[in-house]
This record gives C-alpha cells, structure tokens and sequence, in this order.
C-alpha cells in the first residue's frame, strides 16, 4: 500500500505563503527592549567529553555507553543542585549558576560522578578500554546569559519559540573559548574564577590534604609564586582546581570542603587508572588513525594528578613525579583493572 499523502500547512506551499504567515503571526519581529528581563550576569559551567566525535564515527555501541552514562552523572549532580539550569546537547552540558559556589561545586560533582562511573566500569567491565571511559573537561566563565522561562508566559515575544532551545551570552561564549585553554579530566577557571577561589575557606579534617589545600589557596593571592610557576595548575591566564582532593559534594557557600586523605589517594589512583587506558589505547593498532590532539588530554590529566598527589603530599612546588612511584606510595589505593578483549 503507497504511503498515504501527508497533509502540507498551507504556509509551506510557497515562499509568498511562507512570508504572509510569518508577517501575519509577528515571527521575524524582535523588540530588545521587551527583553530586558530576561538577560543576567551567571556563572556558566560548560563540560563536554574528551575525544567524543571521534567515538560517534567509530561505533553506536560506544556512543551509546558514553552518552548514556554522562547524562546519569549529570542527571546525579542535578539532583543536589536545583537552583542549577542545565541545558544538555549530545556530549555537552551547560550549566547556568546564580553564584560562584553553585557553579563551582556543580563542576567538581560532575567530574566526581563521572570518574565514578568509570572506576565502576573498570572493575566490572570485560573491555576495559578508554573509549568506554566519560572523561569531561569543564570550564567555569562569568557573563550575561539570556535566560528564558521554562514556561514562557503567553506573550508574543515568546511566540514560535522552545526555551530549551535558547542559550546565548557572553557567559556560554567566554566558557567555551576557555576549553581551548583546558584538556581532559581538568576543572579549568580564567581571572573571574580565580579571584572568587581566592576568597573561599578550606574546611575538613585537619590533615594532609586540609593543609595542603589551604596553603594552595593561599598562593593563589602570592604573585611573586604566581610569577614564577610555584602554584600547582596555574597556568598564566588559566587555573585547573584540584578537585581530586575535594569532597565530591560542595553546597556550602564560601568553603571548599577537602577530602580525607585516603578518599584523595583513592581519587588520584583511580584518575590516574582512567589516563593509563588512554596510554594503552593510543598504542593499539585499533587506534591507528587517532588524530594527535587526543593526546595531550592524556598528558594534561597525567600531571594533574601528580600535582594533587603534591599538594596533598607536602610538596610545595610543581615537579616531575614517577607514576609508578606515586601509586606504590598511594595506600589505598584503587585495584588496577587488568586489560583484555578487544577495542
């Protein structure tokens, strides 16, 4: 049986009909001054997975390992923050915060939950390899965002439009710019984000990690350390947060809340293990043709462990660390999978 005939909108039978019905229902008028309310400065937190293009042309099978398992972290981060808009797009997540803190602490939930999920797949998955792994990079910016109502009211400047839609402003555009300053796995902030870390109070169990954070924060207000490279992350005009050493669970406004020491060394072991299935993937004949600048998310993550590892350690400046070296000292530490199978 021949498919039944689609009924067509009238409007769409021509150009001249197409126009009469877009003058007649006011869609091509845009008065800026009926927006006014709609636009206001936010934080924006931009994460989107690490080599994820590649893996939507290799297999629908990853895609959908990966797609499926971000949106379950971002959905578990959500839950803890409501005040935080989200706007989710494949491998992306915008999320529009009201404070430095909201944005921050959505930030650090969501690389925790991903690298969860991930330590989660390591000890039961049968293929153990990195394409199977979610690894975020974030970015935090301050700006203008328009931000519509979920539920426009009925007015006709919202005519013809999905508020889900619309993202727009400097914020989104600041955020992802800075993505070009940031690699794999990091929780990046420009000036705006530097200057609000500065004021924030490390709190915690007195240790270890509690004092190796406070005198981090500490050099981030020091500019002759700054001047000279002693700050671990700081990278000029951009500053990786060392959210391994932090609880995954940031709500208080004002405090940074540091991790055990065991909960930390557990964090960078298991970062750590996710970066080792890069190195092995990036070997492999089934990768052959990667492109190269998948590589230095690998590298980025690497010395981003070793520099948490530093802080929460005692060191006081950023030097070169054996990996091997690091896990041996790391007690506990997370089971290292043991790769097998196929890519």
């Amino acid at each position: 049986m021949p498919e039944k005939h689609k009924q067509v909108a009238p409007h769409l039978r021509s150009l001249q009909k197409l126009s009469s019905f877009i003058e007649e229902k006011r869609l091509g008028r845009v008065d800026s001054r009926e927006w006014k309310e709609e636009w206001a400065d936010r934080w924006v937190a931009y994460a989107d997975l690490v080599a994820f293009a590649a893996r939507a042309i290799r297999s629908d099978v990853v895609v959908l390992n990966n797609i499926v398992r971000f949106d379950r972290a971002c959905q578990i981060v959500a839950a803890e923050f409501p005040r935080v808009r989200l706007h989710r797009f494949s491998d992306a997540t915008f999320a529009i915060a009201n404070t430095f803190s909201e944005a921050i602490g959505f930030s650090i939930a969501l690389s925790h939950s991903c690298l969860a999920l991930n330590y989660e797949y390591l000890q039961h998955g049968n293929k153990p390899f990195f394409i199977h792994l979610i690894v975020p990079r974030i970015t935090i910016a301050w700006g203008r965002v328009l931000l519509l109502p979920e539920t426009p009211a009925h007015e006709a400047k919202f005519s013809g439009i999905d508020p889900k839609n619309v993202i727009a402003g400097s914020a989104i555009v600041r955020a992802f710019h800075l993505e070009k300053n940031s690699a794999g796995g990091l929780v990046t902030l420009n000036k705006d984000g530097i200057d609000e870390l500065r004021n924030l109070t490390i709190r915690g169990h007195r240790g270890r990690t509690t004092n190796g954070l406070e005198r981090w924060i500490k050099n981030l207000s020091d500019n002759s350390a700054l001047k000279s490279g002693r700050v671990f992350g700081f990278r000029g005009s951009a500053l990786d947060v060392p959210w391994l050493l932090v609880q995954p669970i940031q709500n208080e406004a004002g405090s940074l809340w540091a991790a055990l020491p065991s909960d930390a060394d557990f964090a960078v072991s298991a970062y750590l293990d996710v970066w080792d299935k890069s190195i092995r993937e990036f070997y492999s004949p089934q990768n052959f043709d990667a492109p190269l600048d998948v590589v230095k998310h690998c590298q980025a993550g690497i010395r981003h462990a070793v520099q948490c590892y530093s802080i929460s350690h005692g060191r006081t400046k950023p030097s070169y660390e054996s990996l091997s070296d690091i896990l041996t000292k790391i007690t506990p530490r997370a089971p290292r999978a043991t790769a097998s199978g196929s890519l």
